[in-house]
């Protein structure tokens, strides 16, 4: 065969790969294949959400949107992705202040406690607890009734998000983790027998979700229920994807979107890689690990240990990070949500009793994200991590080589 001939059928057979590589990368996505592809951003800052705290989020991205090293794209997870919602829907800082104070003020007064008493902490407890076990038996859990907490599903909680993502505000991605059809009310009790079921998803707009592509997650590991591939989806408003992401099961209701079951953004609650994904470079936040017991609630439905995923995620590099370790000492009497009172075996709803109590609650959380992240951003050195104030066994690997090598004082490891 003469080179000529060899040239042209390789020629022909590299086009016919290509076009079979890129329907095959297009036949999942949730966006136009005709959409741009994005350039990757210049910084994403990560915010790992956490129960009620949306406004220590929201101070958070103020400080850091104010810093000399501002993010142009926002990762957000649980908690975290509600804040994204408002600083997407309102680019001015005086409107997202103001949809906090009186918007969001309306929609706390919805959340009800569904269950509290000495009986259902009981049963919870159990339930976690079996539903935790791993090896031959183990099976779906139930998550899907006897809730703690009633967060309304209907978009009509808070009407100024019930709109598309704004292409006029700061990209924001929100995490959540999409249900198989095989892992539903119906199928509670099952043997799950090795399948994955969880698919991590992403909510965004169309020219962030051609970064996205390809992306495989970091939490499906062997015996994780989370598959590698992932999912984007392009087309639901900022109050489904926030919704979808704060579905804590146990604590509240599953979203439900078009029959499809999501569940927490603690899916992959410390997305640091999904940031390095799109971006050049990371802010991330440092949390504090989850209570035992907060732990196995994860692992009943993910499989994985969160914790020790906190660890190897605080070991990783990031060019900032944002120090919230101590909210549960520093902002104790601040924070809302349900808390356990041991001496009653009751669950309290630490919500505020008048409008002045929540404005003032509120003030002091955000300006406690605002400054720690303008803390975190001013920093000269990059990856600085000395400033964290609780860094302990249970969020910090010390044996880890990148942690051995950081130049802090040493501290004591809880």
């Amino acid at each position: 065969m003469k080179p000529k001939t060899i040239l042209s059928f390789l020629v022909l057979l590299i086009s016919l790969s290509l076009a079979q590589s890129l329907q095959t990368v297009h036949a999942d996505t949730a966006y136009d294949v005709n959409t741009p592809v994005k350039k990757k951003y210049k910084r994403a800052l990560v915010v790992a959400g956490g129960g009620f705290q949306t406004a220590i989020f929201l101070g958070i991205i103020e400080g850091a949107l104010k810093s000399p090293n501002p993010p142009d794209v926002i990762v957000a997870t649980c908690g975290g992705s509600v804040a994204a919602a408002i600083t997407n829907a309102f680019p001015n800082v005086e409107d997202r202040r103001k949809f906090l104070v009186e918007d969001y003020y309306e929609s706390f007064r919805d959340v009800k406690l569904e269950n509290n008493g000495f009986r259902y902490l009981i049963k919870s407890f159990f339930r976690v607890l079996g539903a935790a076990k791993s090896g031959v038996k183990e099976k779906i859990p139930p998550i899907f009734e006897d809730y703690m907490v009633n967060i309304p599903i209907d978009p009509k909680i808070m009407p100024k998000l019930n709109i598309p993502f704004n292409p006029q505000g700061i990209p924001i991605i929100i995490i959540a983790g999409e249900l198989d059809p095989e892992f539903g009310p119906d199928h509670v009790g099952e043997l799950r027998r090795g399948r994955k079921l969880v698919t991590q998803t992403f909510f965004t707009d169309p020219m962030t979700a051609t970064l996205l592509e390809g992306f495989e997650s970091p939490v499906a590991y062997p015996e994780s229920t989370v598959r590698k591939e992932t999912k984007t989806i392009i087309d639901k408003t900022l109050v489904q994807a926030s919704r979808a992401s704060i579905s804590d099961f146990y604590g509240t209701s599953l979203q439900n979107i078009d029959g499809t079951f999501y569940v927490t953004g603690a899916t992959d609650l410390y997305a640091i890689e999904v940031g390095e994904y799109v971006a050049d470079e990371v802010i991330m936040t440092y949390k504090r690990p989850f209570p035992k017991m907060f732990q196995k609630a994860m692992k009943s439905v993910f499989r994985y240990d969160s914790n020790k995923r906190l660890k190897e995620v605080n070991a990783k590099d990031a060019a900032y990070w944002i120090d919230i370790t101590d909210t549960n000492t520093t902002l104790a009497k601040e924070e809302f949500g349900p808390a356990i009172n041991w001496l009653t075996w009751k669950v309290n709803l630490r919500m505020a009793k008048t409008f002045e109590e929540y404005d003032a609650r509120v003030t002091k959380l955000w300006n406690y994200g605002e400054e720690r992240a303008w803390e975190a951003l001013n920093f000269s050195v990059r990856n600085w991590k000395c400033h964290v104030r609780e860094r302990n066994k249970g969020n910090t690997d010390f044996n880890h080589p990148s942690v051995k090598s950081e130049p802090c004082p040493v501290k004591k490891q809880k």
